[in-house]
């Protein structure tokens, strides 16, 4: 008691010549916690880990993790996410050691459709990443002219078909230019 005396480990032997009284000796427990991009890449790291045992512990935000057509939206104590909710900011009391994974909403963008010298108008089309949805048809309009699909630049090639099938493969939201042929008619004398 008040760090005095002699220690013994476990195990050892010594001589008995009266009466003692052992004290246990306690050494706190530490835990680590560790946070997991699941899926993303980056990381955040916790200088002040390990904590000891019953620590209050601040949850951090996600430094450097990003993950492409998603928003990181806060923690979880486990992958698929059916663990504890941790947020941001958070507090709790570490009792052992933690992993924390990256929770992740996926992103929505829009198809902006140009009429890229028709008239009219178009309302944008929402696809989430990697979805792949039918393109909304041409409602665009242009005299002397037939729609013939879209280009992904004003002076392009067609690159889709009127309502082909697009999948979102950008984590931004994508321009579409209406492509013109011009109509030829016949003069009859």
């Amino acid at each position: 008691i008040g760090g005095g005396g002699t220690s013994y480990a476990a195990g050892n032997t010594f001589s008995i010549t009266g009466n003692i009284t052992l004290y246990a000796q306690w050494t706190i427990n530490t835990h680590t916690i560790t946070y997991n991009a699941n899926g993303g890449t980056g990381s955040q790291t916790d200088a002040s880990s390990p904590y000891n045992y019953n620590t209050l512990v601040t949850v951090k935000d996600q430094g450097t993790m990003s993950r492409t057509g998603y928003s990181f939206d806060d923690w979880n104590t486990q992958a698929n996410g059916l663990g504890t909710n941790r947020a941001v900011g958070s507090t709790f009391f570490i009792t052992s050691n933690v992993t924390l994974y990256a929770k992740w909403t996926l992103n929505s963008y829009d198809v902006i459709f140009d009429a890229n010298g028709g008239s009219g108008t178009m309302s944008n089309q929402t696809i989430a990443y990697g979805a792949s949805a039918n393109l909304t048809a041409n409602s665009f309009t242009r005299t002397g002219y037939t729609f013939a699909g879209w280009a992904t630049t004003s002076g392009g090639a067609v690159a889709y078909a009127n309502s082909a099938s697009y999948t979102m493969s950008s984590a931004a939201d994508v321009t579409l230019y209406a492509k013109w042929t011009a109509n030829s008619y016949t003069v009859t004398f």
